[in-house]
């Protein structure tokens, strides 16, 4: 047996499976239609595990923002000002291992806004600037929240419409001075009464406007900021209990109204040793089904002095599972700890004989929780993390990162079978395959496949599959092909609001680029009548045109005798890259090349190739099985392949 014949055996195991799948499309009718299974519980450290190596990865080395950010998920800590302005090992420690700040007190009413008609925003623009010059994503924390009020808002005697516009101004003021620059914010903290399940009656904002004021909360922080994402955050919500289920329904109703709620923090201020249960999954799932986000955002494991290494290998288990929580809900987008360093915890001023609470001992040097951590992050970053997975398909094929109700259908599809590993590997297929039958990539990476295909027809390549042979083949290269896909993709998010309109300027954008490179240039002297450039586009497609569609890509010149008209040329080659009989024809050479491009970012006749065997070998067979996809094993053969897998690590 030839080398060749070997790597096609390694790309194809032999068992065949049931197609199950039609044509499916990222929409958002799709995407809305969620199901929420429980899912593939995350894998726990076990007691025995040694995660006493303080020095294994020396700080620096190893950040926990690199790992993190692999998995596409944001790991943080809040800050205190006064290390913050004056300790150099506090911030480059920040910089170093976290990519989303928070504040631990500076974006507070009483800091912010001490008296009524004066703003305070030193220490907010320093952090600003701070996490925008450092690639981080920073927090706002928090807008509405019946602690911290200065004493003109408490102690005021005003009737209702007086507070509404209080609140409104401190709102708007606050959040449109950093709007576009806070990823997210608390809008209303700690709303929920610990013992009754019910609103807050003590709160100034419920005495003085009533229980509707949640609902003016994050109205009016939508409008001062309609992309950031605007949360709920509470303690003691985290699992299944009265405030947990008092937070749900509050959020259920919230959206039934059409409050613009996105997400609800969970504090998690949690006392060693604590371990996950399936209560924090199930909360997590609950919330997801109502389309809402998560976020860890107070973090912290509180040990009960004397520490000994017993006990902090006990922390570090409980920061294993929420981190292993983290990455296996689709809808956890970050885990953000009170601080980061025992030095400046608050645990020890607030709970009498406890402390060591954080990641970080009080010389910065990293403790098992934050090896447990990191731990966690690096096996997340594994193909076999069904997050980690379908993320990876959305920067393969729609080059950008997943929508949040993207990423949580299509997770969940592939963990709905449980432990049904048959199942589990048709629905990794089905979910991946999905990717290049969507709208989105048909409309984007497809579209660019087909102009080149009109522009400049096929071009020739060698195989030696049956016997050597030249054959025809797609000219795009994947050089060439990334970056446009790109253009046409940019900020296009199918089910999104006004995505149609985006998706139309981006493609008349690029086809008035494209016409005039100069490859195309040479290709098409500008001296060629309407007729004699249109037929030839359409000969290169391989696509017989009716009358009517001839007849459009002509009128698109008017009664001009030359194609000197740069827009109109840009406009007929859209027309026949965009006809349905090429989109039929070149389908399935298409979707060959795409295994290429999107899984081993190569052409097909580089890397281990040298030609087009490969390319022939597996456009022959999804022609056999008429573009069945999974009986002719092609995507699964790809995804399992070695060198797929080897761009995620060894």
């Amino acid at each position: 047996m030839n080398s060749e014949s070997k790597r096609r055996l390694e790309l194809s195991p032999p068992r065949r499976i049931l197609w199950r799948v039609g044509v499916l499309a990222i929409t958002g009718a799709v995407l809305t239609a969620l199901v929420f299974p429980s899912g593939l519980w995350p894998r726990k450290i076990s007691a025995s595990t040694n995660l006493s190596r303080h020095s294994a990865y020396p700080l620096g080395d190893m950040p926990l923002r690199t790992d993190a950010q692999s998995v596409g998920f944001y790991v943080g800590a809040a800050v205190n000002m006064s290390p913050f302005r004056n300790e150099l090992q506090y911030t480059n420690t920040l910089k170093q291992e976290f990519n989303v700040i928070v504040a631990e007190n500076a974006f507070k009413f009483d800091a912010t806004h001490p008296a009524q008609n004066t703003y305070n925003f030193n220490d907010t623009d320093a952090l600003v600037n701070f996490a925008e010059a450092n690639g981080m994503k920073i927090r706002g924390h928090t807008l509405v929240w019946h602690s911290q009020l200065p004493s003109w808002v408490t102690s005021c005697n005003c009737s209702r419409d007086q507070a509404i516009q209080i609140m409104s101004d401190h709102i708007h003021t606050l959040v449109g001075r950093y709007r576009g620059r806070i990823w997210a914010w608390d809008v209303v903290n700690e709303g929920i009464d610990d013992s009754t399940g019910g609103l807050r009656t003590n709160s100034f904002w419920y005495q003085k406007i009533g229980p509707d004021y949640i609902d003016m909360a994050f109205r009016f922080a939508r409008e001062a900021d309609p992309n950031a994402l605007l949360y709920y955050n509470d303690y003691s919500i985290e699992g299944t209990g009265t405030k947990s289920n008092a937070v749900y329904n509050l959020m259920n109703t919230l959206k039934n109204n059409g409050v613009p709620v996105d997400a609800v923090g969970w504090q998690c201020h949690f006392v060693n040793p604590f371990r996950v249960g399936p209560a924090h999954h199930a909360n997590a799932q609950r919330l997801a089904a109502l389309g809402l986000q998560v976020s860890i955002t107070e973090l912290d494991v509180r040990i009960q002095s004397p520490t000994t290494t017993d006990k902090l290998n006990q922390q570090a288990l409980a920061y294993r599972d929420l981190i292993d929580l983290s990455v296996s809900e689709p809808n956890i987008n970050a885990l953000v700890m009170w601080g980061f360093t025992d030095k400046y915890s608050w645990i020890p001023g607030a709970f009498a004989g406890y402390g060591d609470a954080l990641i970080f001992d009080t010389s910065y040097q990293p403790k098992p929780s934050y090896n447990a951590l990191l731990d966690g992050l690096k096996a997340a970053a594994s193909l076999d993390n069904p997050r980690f997975f379908v993320r990876q398909q959305y920067l393969d094929f729609l080059g950008r990162e997943p929508d949040p109700s993207g990423l949580v259908f299509w997770t969940n599809e592939t963990t709905s079978c449980g432990t049904n590993q048959t199942c589990v590997e048709l629905k990794r297929i089905n979910v991946s395959a999905a990717y290049f039958l969507s709208i989105e990539f048909q409309q984007t990476g497809y579209l660019v496949e087909r102009m080149y295909k009109a522009a400049y027809g096929d071009a020739s390549g060698g195989s030696t599959f049956n016997g050597t042979h030249s054959l025809p083949v797609p000219p795009v290269r994947f050089n060439e092909f990334l970056p446009d896909t790109q253009k046409i993709g940019q900020g296009v998010v199918v089910g999104q609001a006004g995505w149609e309109m985006l998706l139309e300027n981006n493609k008349q954008a690029f086809a008035s680029e494209f016409t005039q490179r100069s490859r195309f240039a040479n290709a098409f002297a500008t001296s060629l009548t309407p007729a004699q450039f249109v037929d030839t586009l359409f000969l290169n497609a391989g696509v017989a045109p009716s009358a009517t569609e001839r007849n459009a890509a002509l009128n698109e010149f008017g009664g001009a005798t030359d194609t000197s008209d740069l827009a109109a040329r840009a406009r007929a080659l859209r027309r026949v890259a965009e006809s349905p009989s090429l989109a039929t024809n070149e389908f399935n050479r298409a979707f060959v090349l795409m295994q290429y491009f999107g899984y081993l970012r190569r052409d097909p006749n580089s890397g281990p190739d040298t030609d087009y065997t490969g390319y022939d070998f597996w456009l022959t067979k999804l022609n056999q099985f008429n573009g069945n996809f999974v009986s002719a094993e092609m995507v699964k053969a790809f995804i399992t392949s070695s060198e797929y897998r080897q761009r995620f690590g060894p």
